[in-house]
């Protein structure tokens, strides 16, 4: 026990006045994630990197076994999505920052970055590619877009990174996709047509062409023309093979001459997800074609047509997104894939036959929505598939994969989940909406919308959960739209019904906590990807009595809501789409039914207006007399029904967050999936009667926190002249024990600290502790819990 003198709350008040708020943040463990790039090292390929721009840069020392988190989010708080290590110094890695697109370097294997490249620099280009050149070690080269000049281009560094020369490539004005390196330094670049730009539309482009330099980039020929966008590019021991997509000759071209001819195989549909590698011997190229791998062998005349070989997680059943294809050169059966929708990372031992899913410490799987049943089961949506945890997020299994069932992408990355009942679930994607009536075990679709995005809510009557409503929103539109888009079931989802109110898309959907024949929805068009178009709706009042329904509109022209919650007083939150400005905007309240409604005001950390720095809401919850929110800066919560707000969990600890579950309060974050422990803070004003014990922060993590605070709190008008502190364990077993104190001073509260140690100084182990505090008046307790 560490004392802190016995501070003494000298208060000569009837009442006494205290307040403190408890938070605490853990990642729950959920294995996967989207990687956009892995790089290994040449001369040590037990070494691997696998980046995600959603937050994590991850290294493996065992060819992929294992993984552990870099220190790359603390040096940069971004992912990073473009990798590069290194061929003989397997500490020294270069990453760029996904967020803001800056180039970081680390000599020592991930433990510490340091930015390289000026502002001047990462004002103009965005990166999308770095090699490593085999025949001379330190030396990289650098595939970027100029936004400036409108430009390709390339950079050379000769000094592991440090410093970088331009070289004289150009596109031409056009767009660079990817770029490769053959152990003789020719390198050859891929390019399309269209402009240059942080993100090159490829899905516009239908011709490219590719370029050659046998000289280190000092010279440079266009070599080949394509009918098709340029996708991917691999070479190795002289055979080039070449991706394209769109256009009118989608496919693959091989040459076995460095470029000076190609063979071609038409492929009917490729994506910028389908990668392609060459064998370290030149007489084989794998290539993944509609999430399987394929294989084209050389012959003695020709290349053969690409046959299906993979089996086990790379089937064709289960989408696989991968820009990386890689061969361990010191053993060439191991092949290594990344994976963009949610396995993260993959690997074969029998040259790309049979692969199995390889993440174990990749914690990372973005979780797009969730909820919790009423037996408290928890729910969440990956990009591709329905994961479910009966043990409070220990161990998950995956229910539900619709991309397995049909054939084809489906993604829940704009979907919703809801839980009314320990039987019924019911999950929407893409255009379709699906229940399950056996806890998640068999699904059924029950709506098929084609042209509408993914249900927006699904809202079930707590009263009887038989009803609920789902509303959507229509997609790819140039106008504004007018159709039913709110549907009702009243037989736990088995059939569902359109509601006859017709008018704009709805964005959001919610239902009165009280009443529940009161909902609201927020109508708008929001442009999303292509679209254009932004019209506000408004909110509305809508009245159901299971005999008619109607609909008012309550306010907020202008504006389309996205998120809406309703609390227990009738508060009502709206986080709207301001249509003038095409931006999220801030939170609005109404406090008398809708009738009038204010913007929240609230300032970030740093002072600013916290909608202008972050953005707005993007969740937006009631439970339990508390209001929650999260945006680009972090998880809000507020006790006095929106009066004001706190940080509950920030950005540096949990990465962007995207959607809150609420029951015992959970985020998906763009690092991962965590769950939140929060009290509020508020003001309690109590008359004490009898000595009172307060704990903070509890849970107590006694590895990040130094220690947890003890109050103990006297009666008015009492005195205590003996004080002793005991803590046992769970099965009551004494851990630590204070000597009585007789030295006190009459004082009316005392704090102590314990630093979640035994009587021996050892740390104590996970669990429930229980604090005594014995005194001449009487014996007191608390609760802490101790996490690691």
């Amino acid at each position: 026990m560490k004392k802190i003198c016995l501070l003494v709350l000298l208060i000569l008040l009837v009442f006494c006045k205290f307040g403190f708020s408890i938070s605490y943040v853990s990642q729950v463990p959920l294995n996967g994630g989207e990687v956009n790039e892995i790089a290994i090292c040449v001369s040590n390929p037990t070494i691997i990197y696998a980046g995600a721009g959603h937050g994590w840069l991850w290294k493996s020392i065992d060819s992929g076994e294992n993984w552990v988190p870099t220190k790359f989010y603390e040096a940069t708080e971004s992912g990073a999505d473009v990798l590069v290590v290194h061929p003989t110094n397997a500490n020294i890695v270069m990453a760029r920052a996904s967020e803001y697109g800056r180039l970081f370097k680390s000599e020592d294997g991930g433990e510490t970055w340091a930015e390289i490249g000026t502002n001047d620099f990462y004002s103009k280009v965005s990166i999308v590619k770095i090699v490593a050149s085999e025949k001379t070690p330190g030396t990289f080269y650098l595939l970027a877009n100029d936004l400036l000049i409108l430009d390709g281009v390339i950079f050379k560094s000769i000094d592991a990174g440090s410093t970088w020369t331009k070289t004289n490539f150009t596109s031409g004005g056009k767009g660079v996709t990817d770029f490769c390196i053959d152990k003789d330094d020719v390198i050859y670049v891929g390019a399309i047509n269209v402009t240059p730009q942080s993100f090159v539309k490829f899905e516009q482009a239908n011709s490219g062409e590719l370029f050659k330099s046998t000289d280190g980039g000092t010279n440079w020929q266009i070599i080949k023309t394509f009918n098709s966008a340029v996708a991917f590019t691999s070479i190795s021991s002289n055979t080039l093979a070449v991706v394209t997509a769109n256009g009118s000759e989608p496919g693959v071209y091989i040459s076995t001459t460095s470029g000076t001819g190609f063979v071609y195989k038409n492929i009917p549909w490729v994506g910028t997800g389908d990668a392609i590698t060459v064998s370290t011997d030149g007489a084989k190229v794998y290539f993944l074609s509609f999430s399987i791998i394929k294989l084209s062998t050389m012959t003695a005349t020709d290349w053969s047509d690409f046959i299906a070989i993979s089996t086990g997680a790379v089937n064709g059943n289960r989408t696989i997104w991968s820009k990386n294809i890689l061969i361990d050169p010191s053993n060439p059966n191991n092949f290594y894939m990344n994976d963009w929708y949610e396995n993260a990372f993959l690997k074969s031992t029998d040259t790309a036959v049979t692969w199995r899913v390889s993440n174990k410490g990749i914690n990372g799987l973005l979780v797009y929505e969730g909820c919790k049943d009423p037996a408290g089961n928890i729910y969440v949506l990956g990009r591709a598939g329905i994961f479910k945890s009966i043990d409070n997020g220990l161990t998950w299994n995956e229910v539900y994969n619709p991309s397995v069932v049909y054939g084809q992408v489906i993604q829940f990355d704009a979907g919703v989940i809801s839980a009314p009942t320990t039987s019924h679930v019911y999950a929407a994607g893409a255009d379709r909406l699906w229940t399950s009536s056996d806890a998640g075990t068999t699904w059924t679709e029950v709506i098929y919308s084609s042209g509408f995005a993914p249900a927006k809510n699904i809202v079930f009557n707590k009263t009887n959960p038989a009803i609920g409503y789902a509303a959507f929103r229509k997609i790819n539109t140039t106008a504004v739209t007018s159709n039913k888009y709110i549907y009702k079931t009243t037989d736990y989802g088995a059939t569902w019904t359109q509601l006859n109110l017709e008018g704009m898309s709805v964005q959001a959907l919610a239902i009165d906590p009280i009443n529940p024949t009161i909902l609201y929805a927020g109508l708008g068009e929001i442009a999303d990807w292509q679209e254009t178009v932004y019209a506000g709706g408004g909110i509305y009042r809508i009245v159901d009595d299971g005999t008619s329904v109607s609909w008012t509109k309550l306010g907020l022209d202008n504006k389309s809501p996205y998120r809406i919650a309703v609390d227990t007083t009738g508060v009502i939150y709206a986080a709207s789409c301001d249509v003038g400005s095409r931006t999220t905007g801030p939170l609005y309240i109404s406090r008398d039914n809708g009738v009038t409604w204010n913007q929240f005001n609230i300032t970030s950390e740093s002072g600013s207006d916290l909608w202008t720095s972050a953005g707005g809401p993007k969740d937006l919850e009631y439970s339990d007399s508390i209001v929650y929110f999260c945006n680009w800066n972090g998880v809000y919560g507020s006790v006095n029904n929106g009066e004001t707000f706190q940080l509950i969990a920030e950005k540096k600890d949990v990465g962007t967050p995207s959607c809150l579950i609420i029951g015992s309060m959970y985020t998906g974050a763009s690092r991962g999936f965590y769950k939140l422990t929060w009290s509020g803070s508020t003001i309690l004003t109590e008359t004490i009667s009898k000595p009172k014990v307060y704990a903070f922060p509890n849970p107590f993590n006694a590895n990040s926190v130094a220690v947890t605070t003890l109050k103990y709190m006297v009666p008015q008008n009492k005195t205590v002249t003996s004080l002793k502190i005991s803590i046992y364990n769970i099965a009551g077993e004494l851990v630590y024990e204070e000597s009585d104190n007789t030295l006190l001073s009459g004082g009316r509260g005392y704090y102590y600290t314990w630093d979640g140690t035994n009587q021996s100084g050892e740390k104590c182990a996970e669990g429930v502790y229980i604090v005594v505090f014995d005194s001449n008046l009487d014996t007191a307790r608390t609760k802490i819990v101790i996490v690691h």
